[in-house]
């Protein structure tokens, strides 16, 4: 369901892979969410974010019947009646600032490899 992310859960990271790149793609993986709790993304990484997440409502909503779908979900969840647009300006609103507090905050990871060797 689209609402997955306003609503309170696990996150969840994948990457898909051939198996002889399985090794260091789970390494880089690792990697990466290192980076995001430890470094603030660019100006130009959290524009490109920002544009990903409001451009995927125009396939969201490109036939009657998705509109219908995420309205009546936004309706059963008690959403407002406009907590679409509250939701594409808040993203518009996010700060480098937020996306290091928030990264710092949530994310902890550790990985089993750092987790045995130390």
């Amino acid at each position: 369901m689209a609402l997955a992310f306003a609503l309170p859960g696990i996150a969840e990271v994948g990457i898909g892979t051939k198996s002889a790149s399985t090794v260091p793609a789970i390494q880089g993986l690792w990697q990466q969410l290192d980076l995001m709790r430890n470094s603030p993304p660019s100006e130009e990484e959290l524009k490109r974010a920002k544009d990903n997440i409001l451009n995927s409502f125009i396939f969201r909503f490109d036939t009657p019947g998705k509109v219908l779908r995420e309205r009546m979900a936004y309706e059963y969840y008690g959403f407002p009646a406009d907590w679409l647009e509250r939701y594409r300006a808040a993203i518009d609103k996010v700060t480098i600032a937020d996306v290091k507090r928030v990264a710092e905050k949530y994310i902890h990871a550790s990985s089993p490899q750092k987790e045995n060797n130390g």
